[in-house]
C-alpha cells in the first residue's frame, strides 16, 4: 500500500493516518460537540478532534499556513524532549523554554531515521550530502543554504518532472509571508523542511514513485498524476509512540527505538511526556467547551496511579 499522503491543498477534510474510529454512537456525539465548538473556536478541529491550545503554537501555526502545510493537529501540546511540542499530521511544532516556536526534524536519529513505513521505500539519509550543508553558524549562512537547496533539490530527475525545488520555494506564498522578498520566503520555507539529506531516488519496490529526503519531510512524487506531495510524517510518529495503526515494516525497523509504543501503556523515555504528565492525564475524558481529547490514550492505568475513569475504548487517539 502506498505512504498516506497529505493534499498539496488539503482541501478535503482528511482523517489522521493515526486516528482510531470510535463506536457509531459515540463517534455522532463527539462530531456534534465538535462541530459546535468549531462554529465558534477557530482554533478546535473537528477533522481530527484536537485543538491548538498553545498560544506561541498557534500563532506560529496561523503565521506559516496554517492546515495547508501543517495538516490537522493529532495530538494535544505536551512535554516532550524537553520542549512543548504538538503534533499535526506532517509536522510538530515544538518551544523550547523562552525560544521560539520551531518543527522538529523528524527524520533525525531518535525520532524517525528509517526507510520503510507502510510498504514504501525512502532514500536514506547521504552523509556526505549532509556534511556539506552549511553550517547555522557560518557567516554567510542565509544565503548558503538556499544555494544548497537549489543545488540539490532540482525539478527534474531522470528525465522526470518530480518539481521538488518548486514545492520546496513555493511552501510559503507571498501573502502567508507578508513579504515577497524570495530570500525571506525561502527561509521561511527552509524552516518547514529543512535541508535536503539525500538525492532523488525511485522507490525500489514502485517505479512510479520517487522521493527526495529533508530534514524534516519526505517530498513524494507520483508518476501517475505527475503530482508532487508531502508524506504525513507525524502521523508515522504518533503511530510509532501509541502503537495504534503502526505499519510492520516501521515497527520492525524502530525495534529497539525508546520511543516504540511509549504513549501506549505509560511506560517512560528520559525526560519525556509519561515521566512528567501521569497516564491518568492522557486518559482523562474529553471536556466540553472547549474540547480538549486526551493526548495519547493509554490501554492501562498503572498501579502506582490512582484509579480514574477508564479510558474510552479505542475512540481518540
Amino acid at each position: 500500500m502506498a505512504v498516506t499522503l497529505l493534499l498539496a491543498s488539503l482541501a478535503s477534510p482528511a482523517a489522521s493516518f493515526a486516528q482510531v474510529q470510535p463506536d457509531i454512537a459515540d463517534q455522532a456525539q463527539i462530531q456534534a460537540d465538535l462541530v459546535d465548538q468549531t462554529q465558534t473556536d477557530a482554533r478546535t478541529f473537528a477533522q481530527t478532534g484536537y485543538r491548538v491550545d498553545n498560544a506561541a503554537l498557534w500563532d506560529y501555526f496561523t503565521r506559516r499556513g496554517g492546515v495547508t502545510t501543517f495538516g490537522y493537529p493529532v495530538s494535544r501540546d505536551f512535554p516532550f524532549q524537553g520542549c512543548t511540542a504538538q503534533f499535526f499530521q506532517r509536522i510538530v511544532l515544538q518551544q523550547c523554554g523562552t525560544n521560539g516556536v520551531g518543527t522538529m526534524n523528524l527524520l533525525d536519529e531518535g525520532l524517525l531515521p528509517y526507510t520503510r513505513m507502510n510498504g514504501s521505500t525512502f532514500p536514506a539519509s547521504d552523509s556526505a550530502l549532509t556534511a556539506a550543508t552549511p553550517k547555522v553558524t557560518d557567516a554567510d549562512y542565509a544565503t548558503a543554504i538556499l544555494a544548497f537547496v537549489r543545488a540539490n533539490a532540482q525539478d527534474t530527475f531522470d528525465g522526470q518532472p518530480v518539481n521538488f525545488q518548486k514545492t520546496f520555494f513555493n511552501t510559503i506564498s507571498a501573502s502567508v509571508g507578508g513579504t515577497d522578498d524570495p530570500n525571506i520566503l525561502g527561509l521561511l520555507d527552509l524552516e518547514i523542511w529543512g535541508a535536503p539529506t539525500s538525492k532523488p531516488a525511485y522507490d525500489p519496490t514502485n517505479s512510479n514513485f520517487i522521493y527526495q529526503r529533508f530534514q524534516r519531510g519526505i517530498m513524494h512524487f507520483d508518476k501517475t498524476c505527475g503530482c508532487t506531495q508531502g508524506l504525513l510524517l507525524a502521523d508515522y510518529l504518533k503511530a510509532l509512540m501509541t502503537g495504534e495503526n503502526l505499519p510492520p515494516d516501521l515497527a520492525e525497523q524502530a525495534a529497539k527505538s525508546p520511543l516504540l509504543k511509549v504513549a501506549a501503556d505509560g511506560t517512560t523515555f528520559g525526560t519525556s511526556i509519561v515521566r512528567r504528565l501521569r497516564c491518568s492525564r492522557f486518559c482523562r475524558p474529553p471536556r466540553s467547551p472547549p474540547i480538549r481529547p486526551p493526548l495519547f490514550c493509554c490501554r492501562r492505568a498503572r498501579s502506582r496511579l490512582p484509579r480514574r475513569r477508564p479510558c474510552p475504548a479505542r475512540t481518540t487517539v
